[in-house]
């Protein structure tokens, strides 16, 4: 199975996850769930593209500080949910800092306490599983999706 990418003007690390299996045998419609990066500053003509592809909804799993950094300027007609994922204080996720700002800032750290930054990223994404504030996060993200 190949993730289809989307090149669209300012939207970055976008895909189409449609063709993607699902537990009971079958696939994600193409074209049903898109993951892309953030949205602010999208031009209109990226955003006509995308309510082209029928995008309706807007799932945004940024905490609060990465919001304030890129707050989203969503066209009228498309719902906003925020979810934010990662929203406690622990030994992996730093309050003060949003993901982008650890990443950059704290590379070298993050280097000598996770042998790497895919190994930071693992770690991130084992808080969400493990976590009973993000399961209840995923619960809502799902039942928006189904």
């Amino acid at each position: 199975m190949e993730i289809r990418k989307i090149r669209l003007r300012k939207l970055r690390n976008a895909r189409d996850l449609g063709g993607m299996p699902t537990a009971d045998g079958k696939t994600i419609r193409p074209g049903k769930l898109i993951r892309a990066g953030r949205l602010h500053g999208l031009p209109d003509r990226t955003w006509n593209v995308l309510r082209e592809m029928g995008v309706t909804t807007v799932v945004d799993f940024r905490i609060a500080e990465e919001i304030s950094e890129h707050p989203e300027c969503l066209p009228e007609g498309v719902r906003y949910c925020n979810l934010p994922f990662f929203t406690g204080p622990d030994e992996v996720f730093l309050p003060e800092k949003t993901m982008r700002q650890t990443s950059h800032r704290e590379g070298g750290r993050l280097g000598r306490e996770f042998a790497g930054f895919d190994d930071y990223m693992i770690a991130c994404y084992q808080k969400i599983l493990w976590s009973a504030e993000s399961q209840s996060m995923l619960r809502e993200f799902l039942r928006l999706v189904a």
